[in-house]
């Protein structure tokens, strides 16, 4: 997956309707929602209230189940959460919920944002494997890239998923990536290395699989 390179983007951070909070530093000593502690999430959360002016070590982030976020930005248990959809769009559409920013793109536009990992045992053992997994996803993903935006990509993914076909039509697409840019790969680690992810350098670029 790569990151869109301006607004709107797959996932917002969203807050209560009329709170004043506006920048990371505004979150000091509040507590943000993300999917997971430790996960591309909870970096691109530290990273925006770092480019915002805040201090990430002063934001609390917990875990919250993507999708009870907004109904935990409601109870005030949180004072934010970083919302993906189809939750997103259906709050950007709710009277007491807001926009804060759109961290993703503010922090890592075009950035390569989501892989598939094999292990290098298996790689090894199972190579031709592999490959016919890679082929049959670039074939899916040139599909995706064909139709997305027209009414057989809104089907599929309404039929697949049991949404509402006129939902999936106003949700956020991005078009599928269907190979790895070794040249992004760096802007990645060091954004892991900065929010500690990472505690020591790595080069991704030795670790794709031809």
């Amino acid at each position: 997956t790569i990151m869109t390179s301006a607004p709107p983007d797959p996932a917002a951070l969203l807050k209560r309707k009329g709170e004043p909070f506006k920048t990371g530093r505004d979150l000091e000593g509040k507590v943000v929602a993300a999917n997971a502690v430790r996960d591309v999430q909870w970096m691109f959360i530290k990273a925006w209230v770092a480019a915002t002016g805040g201090d990430p070590d002063k934001v609390q982030i917990i875990e919250v189940a993507v999708p009870s976020m907004v109904a935990a930005i409601k109870e005030n248990r949180v004072a934010a959460a970083l919302v993906i959809d189809p939750y997103m769009t259906v709050a950007l559409d709710d009277p007491e919920i807001e926009l804060l920013d759109w961290p993703m793109s503010k922090v890592f536009p075009g950035g390569p944002v989501a892989f598939f990992i094999v292990s290098g045992a298996t790689a090894q053992r199972r190579p031709n494997d592999v490959r016919a997994f890679f082929r049959a996803y670039k074939r899916g993903a040139a599909w995706v890239n064909a139709n997305e935006g027209k009414e057989p990509y809104f089907s599929l993914v309404a039929e697949y998923s049991g949404m509402n076909i006129d939902l999936v039509r106003r949700m956020k697409t991005v078009p599928a990536a269907s190979d790895v840019i070794p040249s992004t790969l760096p802007r990645l680690t060091t954004l892991m290395r900065q929010t500690g992810l990472l505690d020591s350098n790595i080069d991704l670029r030795t670790k794709i699989f031809t």
